[in-house]
């Protein structure tokens, strides 16, 4: 939902709908925070002109699972050697590489990061039941993931 004021303002009322809902608020463009409606209203940290409140989220992408590999055991060690992530109009980007998602710096720009944001990764492991990466964020901002390349290096 869109709300826009003739001046700005720190208190935002309209939002019935959302009442004892937690919402994700972006005011004049700028993600702010995550709070509860109560009472049909939000109070801002700061005056703004314009307020968009949205339910949060959590989008998750990860890799299809691997298959086995001919001549290979289950159980082989192998380890990432590094993955490009090829992104457009992207302003966020937390890869989990197996121990949580880590926010990825991307640049600043007023559209966007597009490009490929190249990520090396060291240590090896071992079994193919987990995903190798995965992208889980709820950051109320674009996000487009055009492709993934890995690299990976597999021994018995």
């Amino acid at each position: 939902m869109q709300l826009v004021a003739s001046s700005p303002r720190t208190v935002w009322s309209g939002l019935d709908r959302f009442n004892d809902s937690q919402v994700w608020l972006i005011a004049d463009d700028q993600p702010v925070r995550r709070t509860v409606v109560s009472g049909g209203s939000v109070t801002l940290p700061f005056a703004a002109t314009k307020l968009v409140a949205g339910f949060a989220f959590t989008h998750v992408v990860e890799p299809s699972p691997v298959l086995p590999l001919a001549n290979r055991a289950q159980d082989a060690r192998y380890r990432t050697v590094r993955m490009v992530f090829r992104l457009l109009a992207t302003t966020a980007l937390h890869l989990d590489m197996g121990n949580g998602p880590i926010p990825q710096a991307l640049p600043t720009l007023p559209d966007g990061f597009t490009g490929d944001r190249a990520v090396r990764v060291l240590g090896w492991r071992r079994g193919i039941d987990a995903p190798f990466w995965q992208i889980a964020q709820d950051d109320p901002t674009p996000f487009t993931l055009l492709a993934v390349t890995h690299q990976l290096q597999v021994t018995d």
